[in-house]
């Protein structure tokens, strides 16, 4: 579904320097997977999140998502395929205060043309009723709790029924039950057929994985072993 072939991307800061976040790397992940990036921060996680999503261009090398090269569409092409097929998680809920949780969900969908109003609506009670936010849906971002602001974004990823999520450090400045919780309802989002691919820098969430990999200065490596997992650890 989403695949990585020979991508690197490099950043010209000045006529002297050049940052390579991401060096050469091969990835295919298939329909279904839940797969997940870790690493410290500056490893370049972030920047193949967006080369995923088709917000950076690679320097070299190929994105392909259903077999579309992302390199080679413009910028309609690419927002009508974020629109109608992934779905994102921020590390910052980016949540509007001015406007109610129901309206904050339904928000995407203002850019799918191949929705209506009602269709919308629906869905996005459906989706707050079935992350426990029925009581919540005219409330405002401020009444709401960490855990229940991160159900909100995923509510919000959902809207427009994606085939892919992606998520940037989907459980920060949350506690570990909370944290448990929230991995939890994507393995379940996850287990309906929604693929995901998750970086974050946090090791508590490899068990969710179907696969995992650790980013390290640009370097994309499997973590296929305890030993691999300490290594990891232990940077």
């Amino acid at each position: 579904m989403l695949s990585f072939k020979d991508v690197t991307k490099d950043f010209r800061l000045d006529e002297q320097t050049t940052i390579t976040p991401v060096s050469n790397v091969n990835l295919d992940i298939e329909q279904g997977e839940f797969v997940i990036i870790v690493g410290r921060s500056g490893t370049g996680k972030t920047t193949l999140l967006n080369l995923a999503a088709g917000m950076v261009k690679p320097t070299s090398g190929k994105v392909t998502i259903d077999k579309k090269d992302l390199g080679n569409m413009n910028q309609k092409e690419l927002s009508v395929l974020r629109s109608q097929q992934i779905g994102f998680i921020f590390q910052f809920p980016s949540l509007i205060p001015a406007l109610s949780i129901r309206d904050n969900v339904t928000m995407p969908a203002i850019f799918n043309q191949n929705d209506n109003a009602k269709d919308t609506n629906d869905r996005a009670i459906e989706l707050l009723g079935t992350l426990g936010l029925a009581a919540k849906i005219d409330v405002y971002p401020r009444q709401l709790s960490a855990g229940e602001t991160k159900r909100v974004v995923l509510a919000r990823s959902l809207i427009n029924q994606p085939h892919l999520i992606l998520a940037d450090e989907p459980t920060s400045d949350l506690d570990d039950r909370t944290e448990d919780e929230v991995m939890k309802l994507l393995r379940e989002i996850n287990a309906k057929g929604v693929t995901f691919l998750i970086v974050t820098h946090s090791l508590q969430l490899i068990p969710f994985a179907t696969r995992a990999f650790e980013m390290d200065n640009g370097n994309l490596n499997q973590i296929t072993s305890a030993e691999q997992l300490k290594t990891a650890v232990s940077r």
